[in-house]
């Protein structure tokens, strides 16, 4: 499942810079174990999105 969000992903950066971004939040998504720092990680993106 996780592949093929990742392909969907790779084919949304060819059509929008935001695209680029979200694969950038789903790899920090998938490297972080801890709720905690997820959440803050999730701030700092989200912040920089805006």
């Amino acid at each position: 499942m996780l592949k093929k969000n990742i392909k969907y992903v790779e084919r949304h950066i060819i059509t929008s810079s935001y695209g680029l971004k979200m694969l950038l939040l789903l790899v920090l998504i998938v490297q972080k174990k801890s709720v905690l720092s997820y959440k803050i990680e999730l701030a700092v993106i989200y912040q920089c999105l805006i």
